[in-house]
């Protein structure tokens, strides 16, 4: 077994050097540190992360557990938060639970084993403020991201998604729509009562009743929105504009209406929410609403990182402002 007094003979240093630059400690000078660590990887070291763990009370892990991994907006955030806590010196255990709240609440509670540092979680559907308070029991390093949960005490970034609807809704009410629709809702996660909140309110404020085939429940995937919006031509409910709950939603709709001979911007006006990046690549570009996805993920565990330094710090609650992107999905104008 290659030991540290094996790196320390080959690096020219004292073992307890070596000891040192692989725990990271600041006081080692740049080029030494270089030097040990190029040793370690010639004699073939293996740091024993276990063994620091113990000695630490440290693991160096964090857990990540992600509502929605094939989710376009959600990879976007897992990266960037992946990324700033690599960058801070820490691992992490991700699990992505496809929207099952209960598969979600049985890896938080799994994690327990493995010693993490910390958890950053995006409830899944039909999650409880209760899966939160039960981490909390053990663990005061908690950070939740982009969805909140009702009556939760944690720390919080993430999107304003009424504030996101309202730009939305006010640039289709601009360009004169009266006859509006929403595809993508889902009473089981907050941001989409927020954002049908939002949209029942603007309409409400144009003096415009909306009755429930107007506001469309489904799973928020291409697929999801391609079934809606099939079942909202043959319906023959008029309607001038779709207001999606996201982008991936938006783009199954305007594979619904190209295969009905209904042109998207121009015929109908179709918009989402996040500004995925095929969202550019469409023909019509989609509009759409933007949170900057990398930096909400590193905002997070930036958040996370401060709460293990210093645990008594306030609960932080912080909501980015999100801004309208207009493309061509949404240049229909309407003239009463």
């Amino acid at each position: 077994m290659v030991t540290l007094e094996n790196v320390a003979k080959a690096a020219g240093v004292s073992r307890s050097t070596v000891s040192l630059v692989l725990n990271d400690h600041p006081s080692i000078p740049e080029t030494t540190r270089a030097r040990v660590k190029q040793a370690a990887v010639e004699v073939g070291y293996v740091y024993n992360r276990r063994a620091a763990s113990l000695r630490s009370k440290k693991s160096g892990l964090i857990a990540i557990a992600i509502n929605d991994l094939e989710s376009p907006y959600f990879a976007e955030v897992v990266a960037g938060a992946q990324a700033e806590l690599e960058a801070q010196g820490f691992m992490t255990i991700l699990s992505n639970s496809g929207e099952d709240a209960e598969k979600q609440k049985n890896f938080l509670m799994r994690i327990r084993e493995f010693a993490v540092d910390g958890v950053l979680v995006c409830p899944a559907a039909g999650a409880q403020t209760n899966m939160i308070e039960d981490i909390q029991v053990w663990s005061k390093s908690i950070v939740v991201f982009s969805r909140p949960l009702d009556g939760m005490v944690v720390d919080f970034v993430g999107g304003d998604n009424f504030l996101g609807m309202g730009l939305i809704m006010d640039h289709l009410i601009e360009r004169g729509h009266r006859q509006i629709a929403h595809i993508g809702y889902n009473p089981l996660v907050s941001t989409s009562r927020d954002r049908v909140r939002c949209f029942q309110e603007r309409m409400s404020s144009i003096g415009r009743d909306v009755p429930p085939e107007l506001v469309i429940a489904c799973d928020a995937t291409r697929e999801g929105g391609y079934m809606a919006m099939k079942d909202l031509l043959r319906s023959q409910i008029k309607v001038t504009a779709v207001a999606c709950h996201n982008d991936v939603l938006a783009f199954g709709a305007m594979l619904a209406i190209r295969e009905a001979g209904i042109v998207p911007g121009k015929d109908i006006s179709i918009t989402g929410s996040d500004n995925v990046s095929e969202a550019t690549l469409w023909n019509p570009g989609l509009t759409t609403v933007d949170v900057p996805r990398g930096d909400l993920g590193r905002r997070a565990a930036r958040i996370l990182v401060e709460k293990l330094k210093s645990p008594n710090v306030p609960i932080v609650s912080e909501w980015i402002e999100p801004r309208l992107i207009i493309r061509g999905s949404s240049d229909a104008l309407v003239r009463e």
